[in-house]
């Protein structure tokens, strides 16, 4: 078999060629520059903006020089990232650091297309309903704006804006993860940050509830984010770290998977989030009826075995999160979440969609604390932009399907039923909070869907030109297209 120089390989996609060792010192020295710097920060209040401006200048050259870099530190700022202002009152207010990568990934994709003169792939299976969303999510806040259902006209754009943002994510990794062994990264990363933020978010739970002597210790994410969608940021990292896990064929990735997995696990359980013990439920549900049977039989011990197993806090909320939900049409709002938010979903419907049910409110009209995906769709782009919004959905759910079952029994075929998980995740989460339109889920969201397309799309096994210029993935792929590509993971 005939091997290409590195040098050679990363010419032809376009890539910086700096040599193995000189790239590798080059990183090294970046990394104790940013950790100095970060020293630096912790140590020496007035020093403070100095390092910040420092480490930012150092992050912006690194991703200048191989956007890849700032792709994996991209995922990692949307689990840890915690939430600021820079101006207080205005919509700068709801901040995090990768609002602050982004543009510079941007400006990286773009000079690499200007540099190289490579054309940008817009042509997927989720493109047309994209469009076609963030259109009519435009056309309705402008209606909204002119007859006075959207409040703050600023607030609205910003959260448009948002939103858009998601969809340039999808876009920005599917362009720029070229080779499995990028995608490989990628995923581990993603894995890892999630891991990394769970036990973070214990700790953090942990000294909150010796601060404060609350009953039990819950896991709580970063600054600004609540547990409830902590959850939905994590079970797409369990999703994925568990299909991985039980598929890997190497030893040693199994066992360390599995380890990433349990740790998120833990910090699910530990957010004592009654969406998330659904979520939870319902993923794992998915998992066994997928592929993975053996999780019925362990949920079953786990379930049988609680008692023993799990901490007596878990095993209470458990119980009552059960309770909960068979006493919710009946109960009083005032001790139980579930009954208050259908006096709110009430609340909304009468007061905000009948009154504009066809073209909705526009964005901004209700707060994200209406705790219902579909409810805020509705009420924000109206019918019209809900039945684009199922549309949207339904594409995303056959695409990687039809991903899974052709490239079964490879990386990118696990990497599709991973992602399925985490939708179902998600979709089970838009019952009781806003999922697909909230930071925190949304950005690791399109970055892990991007992920999936990308691997389905390279073992396509398309030529350069059509890789990179009008991909046709998912159309007729058999699951021998990539037989080792999970073997070398």
């Amino acid at each position: 078999m005939t091997t290409i120089p590195p040098s050679i390989a990363l010419s032809e996609a376009g890539l910086p060629t700096v040599p193995r060792v000189h790239r590798q010192a080059l990183l090294l020295l970046a990394g104790l520059m940013l950790l100095a710097l970060g020293a630096l920060y912790v140590l020496a209040g007035v020093a403070r903006p100095l390092a910040m401006a420092l480490g930012g200048l150092i992050v912006a050259a690194l991703v200048l020089w191989d956007l890849r870099i700032g792709l994996g530190l991209f995922i990692f700022l949307a689990g840890l990232s915690p939430e600021f202002s820079l101006f207080a009152g205005t919509t700068m207010e709801n901040l995090r650091l990768e609002d602050f990568l982004f543009p510079v990934l941007l400006l990286s994709w773009l000079l690499r297309i200007l540099v190289h003169r490579e054309r940008p792939v817009f042509r997927t299976p989720l493109t047309v309903p994209m469009v076609a969303v963030t259109l009519w999510g435009l056309v309705a806040t402008l209606l909204g704006v002119a007859i006075g259902t959207v409040p703050h006209a600023s607030e609205a754009f910003f959260r448009f804006a948002k939103y858009t943002q998601y969809y340039l994510i999808f876009f920005l990794v599917y362009n720029n993860v070229r080779s499995f062994a990028d995608i490989r990264r990628m995923t581990i990363v993603f894995i890892m940050a999630a891991a990394i933020t769970g036990l973070l978010s214990i700790y953090w739970g942990v000294t909150t509830w010796q601060e404060t002597g609350v009953e039990f210790a819950r896991a709580s994410g970063p600054a600004g984010e609540n547990y409830n969608t902590l959850v939905g940021y994590l079970m797409q990292g369990l999703a994925l770290a568990t299909a991985l896990a039980l598929s890997s064929r190497g030893r040693v990735w199994r066992i360390g998977l599995g380890v990433l997995a349990l740790a998120i696990l833990a910090a699910v359980l530990y957010t004592h989030s009654r969406e998330g013990y659904v979520m939870l439920a319902a993923t794992a549900l998915f998992l066994a009826g997928k592929q993975y049977r053996g999780l019925i039989l362990l949920g079953l011990l786990v379930w049988i075995a609680s008692p023993i197993l799990l901490p007596e806090s878990v095993n209470e909320r458990f119980a009552n999160t059960l309770e909960q939900i068979r006493v919710a049409r009946t109960d009083s709002p005032s001790g139980n979440s579930l009954t208050a938010r259908l006096y709110a979903w009430r609340y909304r419907w009468n007061g905000w969609f009948v009154k504009h049910p066809v073209q909705g409110n526009g964005i901004g009209s209700i707060p994200f604390t209406v705790d219902n995906q579909y409810l805020l769709t509705l009420v924000e782009v109206g019918i019209i932009g809900f039945g684009l919004f199922l549309w949207l959905l339904a594409r995303l759910w056959k695409t990687l399907s039809q991903a899974s079952r052709a490239l079964a029994g490879t990386f990118p075929g696990v990497l599709a039923i991973g992602a399925l998980g985490a939708l179902v995740a998600l979709l089970v989460q838009g019952w009781a909070a806003t999922s697909f339109a909230t930071i925190r889920t949304m950005e690791p969201w399109w970055f892990l869907c991007a992920l999936t397309m990308a691997a389905a799309r390279e073992a396509g096994q398309l030529s350069s030109n059509q890789s990179h210029g009008a991909p046709t993935a998912f159309n007729g792929l058999k699951g021998s297209a990539l037989a080792s590509g999970w073997r070398t993971i």
